[in-house]
């Protein structure tokens, strides 16, 4: 077993853009405590946890402008989620579909930037705004491998934590939530068959705490805004969501059939079936 606590600090002096602005004043102190675990549970497989990671050393993003009905996707660098990430994104390869002539453009199922992004709530008619940049995660443990038998297994959680922001409209002070309470599950499993076959399944889960009427109507029109720009597409892979209280046949008669890009790249949609052939 290895075990890596850590203590961050660090300070921003930066003068503010509005020199009234009551939540800074141009000097801001920030802390933060966590440990990563790593655990071999035998020669191939290993159990990863951390708590409360800090992803300082990672490369910051580019900037872009999107201009596009669709959102900017940028690739994982954080390390904890780098490590056996091939398993999660192999969903509907392997087998035939590995050899040259057989490959197509295969569904996003999970794309673990949605894991600490950045809280999705805008808080508009604000005069001044104090929100964080990102969501906390309180702690991801990750199981990765292979078993004794051939199967390629990966298992994930994770937790992220309710962020709020606090606003100043005139005199009047509020805090307010922008993000809720947020569990996230991946499970995988997938063993090739011979030199030309496969097999596997994947499941994904995201369970949010709307507590209050903010983050409810926020949250659901994010949905409904992302169910818009599905598609439907033949497959030999298949995958199907939908959110509780419908059904799935329901869910599925939302989905228009007209090809659009990104058809599983989106944040809280009602249902997606992709097949492909």
């Amino acid at each position: 077993m290895e075990l890596l606590p850590y203590a961050a600090a660090r300070a921003e002096f930066v003068a503010p853009e509005e020199t009234t602005d009551p939540f800074n004043d141009g000097a801001r102190a920030f802390g933060a405590l966590g440990v990563d675990m790593k655990l071999g549970l035998s020669s191939n497989l290993t159990v990863d946890a951390t708590v409360n990671p800090d992803f300082g050393q990672v490369e910051v993003d580019p900037a872009v402008v999107n201009l596009t009905a669709f959102e900017t996707f940028f690739p994982e660098k954080r390390a904890f989620f780098l490590e056996g990430a091939q398993i999660f994104g192999s969903f509907g390869q392997g087998g035939s579909n590995s050899f040259w002539g057989f490959n197509t453009s295969d569904p996003m199922i999970f794309y673990s930037r949605r894991i600490g992004r950045s809280p999705q709530v805008d808080l508009d008619d604000t005069d001044f705004i104090d929100q964080p940049v990102a969501t906390t995660i309180l702690g991801a443990v990750k199981l990765t491998g292979k078993t004794s038998t051939g199967w390629n297994i990966g298992l994930l959680e994770a937790v992220t934590g309710r962020e709020t922001a606090r606003t100043r409209v005139g005199d009047l002070s509020e805090t307010a939530a922008v993000e809720p309470v947020t569990n996230y599950t991946v499970a995988r499993v997938q063993r090739e068959l011979g030199r030309r076959g496969g097999a596997g399944l994947m499941t994904t889960a995201v369970t949010r705490r709307l507590d209050t009427p903010t983050l409810r109507t926020s949250l659901i029109a994010i949905a409904r805004m992302y169910s818009a720009l599905t598609r439907m597409c033949i497959s030999t892979a298949s995958a199907s969501g939908w959110s509780p209280g419908k059904s799935l046949a329901a869910a599925s008669a939302e989905v228009p059939k007209r090809s659009i890009p990104f058809n599983t790249q989106r944040k809280d949609t009602s249902s997606v079936q992709t097949r492909r052939t």
